[in-house]
């Protein structure tokens, strides 16, 4: 049964990876047919993650892979952006645990190719009052950097921040400067009265939580 046509009978969960793809990609290319085609971009750029995070001149320098089918890839994952901001309803969302945090990380700042510094900035029933990214690359000048986030924090009215930030590498055990990083937010939440709730690591594999681990 060709994918199409799975899909129609039995629902796109039945699908295996390369059989979705293959529906996108419609054809293959001289000599390997599209479900083979399908099944060597994935294995290339390890998974959907790593196909739909590549940028352009990455998918288009791909033997078969035409600018057009480069675009489609990178208007789906624009979709997926914008269904899940459409389905977030920030007056009700509740981050009342890392798990919850983790969930509207992955599906609310786009993963790219080097380090996200974003804020989260919640009230006091750790409800979501916004979320902002802040700084991107290597934190350099991490005394300056605390000050913005603390203007930031008092500008809002948040009441609580959860910070998070991405390991493009996937390690997701924390450096020193990543708990240096994190007393000194603390001590500077703890003078001007806001909680900092936890700081994130995170990848598309995982998240490791400083609350969860006792560090905060």
């Amino acid at each position: 049964m060709r994918p199409r046509e799975k899909l129609f009978e039995c629902g796109a969960k039945k699908l295996k990876d390369e059989e979705l793809l293959s529906i996108l990609l419609r054809t293959g290319t001289k000599g390997k047919p599209v479900i083979e085609f399908s099944k060597q971009l994935l294995k290339q750029f390890g998974g959907f993650s790593g196909l739909l995070d590549a940028d352009i001149e990455k998918l288009i320098s791909v033997k078969g892979l035409s600018l057009s089918k480069a675009t489609l890839i990178k208007a789906v994952l624009e979709v997926v952006h914008r269904y899940f901001k459409e389905k977030i309803n920030i007056s009700d969302l509740q981050l009342s645990n890392p798990e919850d945090v983790y969930k509207f990380l992955m599906t609310s700042v786009k993963w790219e190719d080097r380090e996200k510094f974003t804020v989260i900035f919640v009230d006091n029933a750790s409800r979501l009052i916004g979320f902002e990214t802040l700084f991107m690359g290597n934190v350099n000048s991490i005394p300056v950097f605390i000050s913005e986030i603390l203007k930031k924090t008092l500008r809002k009215g948040s009441k609580g921040i959860i910070v998070a930030h991405n390991h493009i590498t996937g390690n997701l055990t924390p450096s020193r400067e990543d708990l240096n990083f994190t007393e000194r937010l603390k001590k500077g939440c703890d003078i001007v009265e806001v909680v900092l709730i936890d700081h994130i690591i995170y990848s598309p594999d995982g998240f490791f939580s400083f609350k969860q681990k006792g560090i905060i």
